[in-house]
């Protein structure tokens, strides 16, 4: 199993999802919660793509990703670092093993 708190980041996100929330995950992050938690339906941020496909939702988004650099595309680690405000921080036993939940800011549409 791994060795940061997905127990209470998933219980975080589980209500944040039931109010209305978009949930993804990135890295090795979403692989743990797929595997091991059946939330292999949260989408899986990779690319810049899916970046913008997340700014571009209607709903609020949050992504978990761990900060021990384990998100693959590094433009994406980097945006994840600059852009996204940490919402909630779950403990790592490991150094650098963190969970991280931050809120995707959106893009703003002209009226």
């Amino acid at each position: 199993m791994p060795k940061q708190d997905f127990d209470g980041a998933l219980r975080f996100l589980d209500v944040a999802e039931a109010q209305g929330a978009r949930i993804t995950a990135s890295g090795l992050a979403y692989l743990s919660l797929a595997i091991y938690y059946a939330k292999a339906e949260w989408r899986c941020l990779m690319s810049m793509d899916d970046w913008g496909a997340v700014r571009a939702s209607a709903r609020r988004v949050l992504v978990v990703h761990a900060v021990a650099g384990s998100v693959g595309d590094p433009k994406v680690a980097d945006r994840l670092r600059r852009d996204c405000p940490v919402v909630r921080r779950f403990a790592g036993t490991l150094g650098g093993g963190d969970l991280i939940v931050c809120e995707v800011p959106q893009e703003t549409v002209p009226e």
